[in-house]
This record gives C-alpha cells, sequence and structure tokens, in this order.
C-alpha cells in the first residue's frame, strides 16, 4: 500500500519535516495555523520502532521512502538526527545490525536492514563514503563469513542476508573507483575480502 500511494514529493516532504521539524507556535498563532499535509515525525517513529524492536515493516517502509525519494531523500536523511541521542541515522542503523550479528537467534531484520543500507547508498556516492567513515563498517564483513548451512534452520535467511551485503560491498567497490576514503579504497576491501571470506 505504501509503495503505491508514496509519491516522490511526498516521500521528500516526510524526511523534510523530520529533519526540520515546523516550528512551534504560540496559542495564537496555532488557532489560525493551517495544519501540516503531513504528520513531521513519522521518520522518527520508523527509526524509533527499529531501534527499540524486531520491527520489519519499519525497515520496509524506510526503504521505500528512500527508494522513491531518490537523491533528495538520501542526502536529507544524512542530516537526521535522532531527538535522544543526537545521532545521525547511519551510525544508528550500523549499530541496529551489530546487535542482530551472525550468530544471534533472529536474523531476518538483518535482511532487511541491508537491503535499507543498499538502497540508501545506490547511486548517492555521499552515502557511500559516509558509511566508509564509520568504524562499524568492518563488521559487515563478518557476515561474509559466515556459513550459510549451519544456523539457518533451512530458511534461506542467511543466504539472502549474505547475498545483501556482497550487494553492499559491490556498491562500496563501485563507488570508491580509483579514490580511497577514509582508509577504504579497491584494494583494501579486496584484501579484506580475500583475507576473511576467499574468492571460492
Amino acid at each position: 500500500v505504501l509503495n503505491q500511494s508514496m509519491s516522490a514529493a511526498l516521500s521528500s516532504q516526510l524526511v523534510l519535516h523530520a529533519v526540520s521539524p515546523p516550528p512551534v507556535l504560540d496559542e495564537s498563532e496555532a488557532e489560525t495555523a493551517v495544519p501540516p499535509s503531513v504528520p513531521p515525525n513519522i521518520i522518527s517513529q520508523l527509526v524509533q520502532d527499529l531501534m527499540k524492536h524486531t520491527h520489519d515493516p519499519a525497515c520496509v517502509a524506510l526503504t521505500i521512502i528512500i527508494e522513491i525519494g531518490e537523491d533528495v531523500v538520501k542526502q536529507l536523511l544524512l542530516k537526521w538526527r535522532e531527538t535522544e541521542t543526537n545521532k545521525p541515522l547511519l551510525p544508528r542503523l550500523f549499530q541496529r545490525l551489530g546487535e542482530t550479528n551472525p550468530t544471534s537467534e533472529n536474523k531476518s531484520v538483518s535482511g532487511y536492514l541491508v537491503q535499507l543500507l543498499c538502497t540508501w547508498c545506490a547511486g548517492a556516492e555521499v552515502v557511500v563514503k559516509n558509511m566508509l567513515e564509520l568504524h562499524d563498517c568492518i563488521n559487515l564483513f563478518d557476515w561474509l563469513e559466515q556459513e550459510t548451512n549451519d544456523s539457518d534452520g533451512g530458511n534461506g535467511t542467511m543466504v539472502v542476508t549474505k547475498g545483501l551485503m556482497a550487494l553492499l560491498v559491490g556498491l562500496w567497490l563501485e563507488y570508491l573507483g580509483e579514490c580511497e576514503h577514509a582508509g577504504w579504497s579497491r584494494n583494501v576491501i579486496i584484501s579484506t575480502i580475500k583475507s576473511r571470506v576467499g574468492y571460492s
């Protein structure tokens, strides 16, 4: 339903309201003010659900908003800050991913998280650079090291997650090109894959 009803303009408006909420009005202004066309806290609520619960729908909703909003939304979301901690969204997502590591009981949310990260950085070099600046990005290779046949219960969750993780690393390689950023380069990533995962 969200995918069918969402537009690029509405997606941008949702994120813009989350990044720069409308000013608080006094009583006299509030009486004559036009109500906002969208609630300003939807993005924050989705992130809150994602951080505090195993909430796959929140991941899916954020992914749809990013995909439809394209470049404008991808860049605006880099400016979003959590109210309680003032932390940006990317570090919070990587923190959540670390909490659902390859040895945790619930891995399904990780697949949705990696899909969200892939959608966010696809076609957006600035997002890739922000990801590579995070210390936790090295931990993503833990997923590529994980065996797919010993703890998945036969449901294919780990296979899908590892496939998405490989796609994410591929996007890093694509947008790094021949450059280096935050200590990462094509050679560094390829060497990390070779040493931790291997080529076979």
